[in-house]
């Protein structure tokens, strides 16, 4: 009888999940509510000075996820889209630094002056959200209604964790962008704009609405979710 052993486990170089601990690279995930040694230690009191120097020249938005250390330099703090339009209140400022992530930057760039540059300090700070559809899925997923015959009757609705690209392909399509405090009054215009069943991109979890209803989700492809408004509670 010939026996077979498998070839020996070498130490994997990252902590496998739940096993272990190393604290010293887990910062970002156990928040700890400070923020790593600066690599240059006077960056602090530097961008306290350029922030006076510039004046009413700049406007610091400070989104609610951001840890205390950024925030003490915003102007204004509130979700994206109360930050995009306050960005677009202040026609004045010619730079609008955005402590956010990208389609929020995206969205201030979007409303505020032709004249104005809004600036991501971190080019690299994405949502997990925006991420689940690109705009080349979302044109394949529409290339299929249209296969399907159904694109005449369907309306896109784009949550605003979307990127620029899908918020004007959105508009091209006769669809609108929503939030979480009006997804029930979106999905609800939509069938009077002509929709039978709206796509929303990117697909949000099924929406809760306070009378305990919600659509039912009817299809999904490339990246989009179509809900059957149609159907009732009890259904």
């Amino acid at each position: 009888m010939t026996t077979t052993t498998g070839p020996a486990h070498t130490p994997l170089p990252l902590l496998v999940l739940g096993q272990g601990r190393d604290l010293a690279s887990e910062r970002g995930v156990e928040c700890p509510g400070d923020l790593p040694a600066p690599s240059d230690p006077d960056l602090v009191a530097r961008a306290r000075a350029a922030k006076a120097a510039l004046g009413e020249r700049v406007f610091v938005l400070g989104h609610h996820y951001q840890r205390d250390e950024v925030i003490e330099f915003a102007d204004v703090t509130g979700d994206s889209f109360k930050l995009a339009k306050e960005a677009a209140a202040r026609p004045d400022a010619e730079w609008v630094v955005f402590c956010g992530v990208h389609f929020m930057a995206e969205s201030a760039d979007i409303l505020t002056a032709d004249t104005q540059t809004v600036v991501l300090p971190d080019l690299a700070a994405g949502c997990s959200m925006a991420d689940m559809a690109a705009i080349d899925q979302v044109e394949e997923c529409w290339d299929e209604l249209v296969e399907a015959g159904v694109a005449d009757v369907t309306v896109p609705v784009t949550y605003m964790n979307s990127s620029a690209a899908i918020k004007a392909f959105t508009g091209r399509h006769g669809g609108t962008i929503c939030t979480s405090s009006n997804a029930k009054t979106a999905l609800t215009w939509a069938p009077s704009a002509g929709s039978s069943a709206p796509a929303t991109c990117p697909p949000p979890p099924t929406p809760t609405w306070s009378s305990g209803r919600a659509p039912r989700r009817r299809r999904w492809a490339s990246g989009c979710s179509c809900w059957d408004t149609t159907t009732s509670a009890t259904r």
